[in-house]
């Protein structure tokens, strides 16, 4: 049910790798570069960010719910145990390896986890809705870098990277 060509993105990824460097592309979202990992530590553990990422999934699955509910009511949930694995499988020791060099707290293991998981299942859904803030923060991971938090209001402001 889940995309090969998704999980294969997954693999190539040097997660983190980046995190401190400067910030070589623009992405979807104005940013502003983070310095430090004590920074993205206590960045990504703010409600704002919080706020941010399940308002961004939120919008997703009541788009999902209201137009589309015989692909999102009972299909979300097998998707979502389906990637779990898959992610704890590729992702997970690579970043416990990166956990070990940078020394930071497993909250951010925690975040991209769930920014993975949500930029798949936008993936998947990506015929019902067009890809949006999880597809567009996943390419910050691809360069290396870690997304860790929002300042301004929701959908206006900058995204925060490492």
């Amino acid at each position: 049910m889940v995309d090969k060509t998704e999980i294969d993105r997954l693999r190539t990824i040097d997660w983190l790798s980046k995190c401190g460097q400067p910030i070589v592309r623009s992405y979807a979202f104005p940013h502003i570069a983070v310095t430090s990992w004590s920074d993205a530590n206590r960045l990504c553990s703010e409600q704002s960010w919080e706020t941010v990422t399940e308002e961004a999934g939120g919008n997703l699955t009541a788009y999902l719910s209201s137009r589309f509910p015989a692909k999102y009511q009972g299909v979300w949930n097998k998707v979502v145990r389906e990637l779990k694995p898959r992610i704890d499988e590729i992702v997970l020791p690579k970043l416990k390896e990166r956990q070990q060099e940078a020394n930071f707290d497993d909250r951010v293991i925690d975040c991209i986890k769930w920014d993975v998981l949500n930029a798949l299942m936008t993936a998947h859904y990506a015929e019902c809705k067009p890809p949006s803030f999880y597809r567009d923060i996943f390419v910050v991971y691809e360069d290396g870098h870690f997304p860790c938090g929002w300042s301004g209001v929701w959908p206006n402001g900058d995204l925060l990277v490492l």
